[in-house]
């Protein structure tokens, strides 16, 4: 069955029936028509396109969406398709009345503008438009996407993880385009109905009627609470039909007939400011939000006036605490991050795409023929980012299970690429379960079919596990000839995350040497390039390595001030052994300055992660600091009693 996108607006003016030509104000405005005629290229001919009898209309506010067949110039009449593979377009029909034409079509005039500026793989391509006052006709013509919009798609199948996070990913990089353009343009109707999934199982950003460009200069605000809830709920009627009203004694607001798109609206925009690129932000969250749970915004509010006071009141869904998001708690983070009330301190495009950068992605593996959901075959790109993910979640036999999964597939394929991904990931297991001979094995036969397929980078991935295999041994002088190895390849072929990995590397076995002079110098290196590339899980662990080496060297507030921020690194990834090392750290260093009720504080909350988590040797480090707090009070209590 044919699949009607849910991409038309619902939030404008109330629609009426097209008018007689005898009816329509056929007077018309030159401002609109010499727009128009500097848009001639995406012009096409009425017959361009063929409605067929019977086919879904899709009615949203201010213009309803259907399927139809396109005919190239050329084609004579519908018998002249080749019916065996006619092209699909979608024809979105902006409603008019009868004194509305020219209106609407300085609409679809602005959205042509917009549409024409911009070209990106995740942003809608126009296709053309259609105008004809005589018949009342104002229409724009995209590309057909089958697939609907992404919770049709996600409701077609059963997705993973890494597949929900390419679709959002995809969405970023789009808005992200949008924000960068010059000048940068505000979608200002971002939500998942608008999020299509094409042919190739990417996602692309439709539906422009809201677009505007972003020139600068100051956004009006209204800080009156009854002026900007009615404001913002009364100004989209012209006509009157939509009424709000607020009581000041007992702050409650009434709607009649509002079809502003309420619950993506972020919280400025709902109190009467225009809205803004990071009001785009705040909706990015919801669609995360809902990629990932299948959920609307407030999916269990009925009554729009509840929605506007949760948001407006900073009462969203409590996610921290959602089992959904626990395998991949950077995103839950990034969520909380697009959803400050301050529009300031939401992160910008770029950054959530950058975010998006170090988590597991693959592009949705589409349906075999007759394959039911629950029996849906698993691309070897696939299985690779899952195991990431198990691996990540300490989930080792899952991750092993993945990846063992594409050694067979791609032997089997003669896929050396493949398969030597697959057997760094077993490496990679190996190495974390302090199974060091298995690991050097794996790492070496990995790094032999890197060298043989020429993937340079594959073989410094190689050379990085073998080196940390070496310094996990204490054999540093190994390790630190593999990590200079690493490090060469990286540098020589502009690969910044390897650089960073290999001067974290060798920072790591410069600190065990005690030569902390130069591991220093690594770890800031390490840090500046995390830093730059938006890579939070190195760049909390070379500010760990820092701060360690800080407060070997007595430098107590520059260490702590490095295990804080380390900690709040952690702590947004989610990583519960890096929070328990940097809470250890501290806990080290405010003993060391003599503030032991605060140093017991952080050795406690660690003796409990580390116990959670079953890290023994973490366990004792956290036990050991605590008996030594005891001992330096009594120290101290004797002391004075003397």
């Amino acid at each position: 069955m044919i699949q009607i996108p849910a991409s038309v607006h619902d939030d404008q003016e109330q629609s009426g029936s097209c008018p007689s030509e005898s009816e329509v104000d056929l007077k018309p405005e030159p401002e609109v028509l010499r727009k128009l005629s500097k848009l001639e290229k995406w012009r096409l001919d009425w017959n361009s396109v063929e409605f067929s009898e019977g086919v879904h209309e899709l009615h949203g506010g201010h213009a309803s969406v259907c399927i139809a067949i396109f005919r190239r110039p050329g084609f004579r009449s519908r018998y002249d398709v080749d019916a065996s593979h006619p092209t699909y377009v979608a024809v979105k029909r902006l409603k008019t009345t009868d004194d509305s034409f020219w209106r609407v079509l300085r609409s679809l005039t602005r959205e042509i503008e917009m549409l024409d500026l911009i070209s990106h793989p995740h942003v809608v391509k126009l296709t053309g438009f259609i105008e004809n006052a005589a018949e009342c006709a104002a229409w724009l013509v995209f590309p057909w996407e089958a697939n609907g919009n992404v919770r049709e798609f996600l409701a077609s199948g059963t997705w993973e993880i890494p597949e929900r996070i390419s679709l959002i990913r995809d969405t970023a990089c789009g808005l992200e385009y949008l924000h960068g353009h010059n000048p940068p343009i505000r979608h200002g109707d971002l939500k998942s109905l608008n999020i299509l999934v094409n042919s190739e199982y990417r996602a692309i950003i439709t539906d422009f009627g809201s677009a505007r460009l972003v020139t600068g200069g100051p956004l009006p605000t209204i800080t009156d609470d009854e002026e900007a809830v009615s404001t913002i709920l009364n100004q989209a009627a012209d006509d009157g039909s939509q009424r709000a009203t607020y009581s000041e004694d007992t702050s409650e607001l009434t709607i009649s007939n509002c079809e502003y798109t309420i619950r993506w609206a972020a919280p400025e925009v709902l109190m009467g400011e225009e809205s803004d690129l990071s009001s785009d932000v705040w909706a990015l969250g919801w669609i995360i939000y809902e990629l990932l749970t299948d959920d609307f915004p407030f999916h269990e509010v009925k009554v729009e006036v509840a929605i506007i006071q949760r948001v407006i009141s900073g009462a969203l869904p409590s996610i921290a605490k959602d089992q959904r998001f626990s395998p991949i708690p950077a995103l839950c983070s990034l969520i909380t991050s697009c959803w400050k009330s301050k529009t300031t301190d939401r992160p910008i495009a770029r950054r959530c795409r950058i975010a998006m950068d170090w988590m597991p992605t693959s592009i949705p593996t589409p349906p075999t023929p007759l394959a039911e959901k629950s029996l849906r075959v698993r691309s070897p790109a696939l299985l690779l980012q899952l195991g990431w993910l198990h691996r990540r979640q300490d989930s080792y036999k899952h991750a092993m299970d993945c990846y063992m999964e594409v050694v067979g597939i791609c032997t089997r394929s003669g896929d050396e690429s493949g398969r030597a991904q697959a057997l760094w990931g077993v490496s990679e297991v190996y190495r974390l379960q302090d199974k060091y001979d298995k690991a050097l094995s794996s790492y070496t036969e990995a790094l032999r079919l890197f060298t043989r397929i020429g993937d340079e980078a594959g073989r410094a991935q190689a050379f990085w596990g073998l080196a940390d295999v070496h310094r996990l041994q204490a054999q540093y002088k190994q390790a630190e000839s593999s990590y200079k190895k690493a490090l060469e390849i990286c540098n020589q072929n502009k690969i910044e995350s390897g650089v960073a990995d290999a001067m974290w590397g060798l920072a790591e076995v410069h600190r065990l040497q005690g030569r902390y002079i130069d591991a220093v110098s690594d770890y800031e290196q390490a840090l500046q390039i995390c830093s730059r590339l938006g890579n939070e899980s190195g760049r909390a662990q070379a500010l760990w390595g820092l701060a360690d080496v800080l407060r070997i060297q007595g430098r107590y507030e520059d260490a702590a001030s490095s295990y804080r921020d380390a900690l709040r690194s952690f702590t947004q990834m989610g990583d519960q052994s890096g929070i328990a090392q940097a809470l250890w750290g501290l806990g080290e260093v405010l003993r060391f300055q003599a503030k032991y009720v605060e140093a017991s504080s952080s050795y406690s909350q660690a003796l409990q992660i580390f116990s959670r988590i079953g890290i023994e040797g973490g366990r004792a480090q956290a036990l050991w600091g605590l008996t030594e707090v005891h001992r330096s009070r009594d120290q101290e209590g004797s002391s004075k009693s003397r």
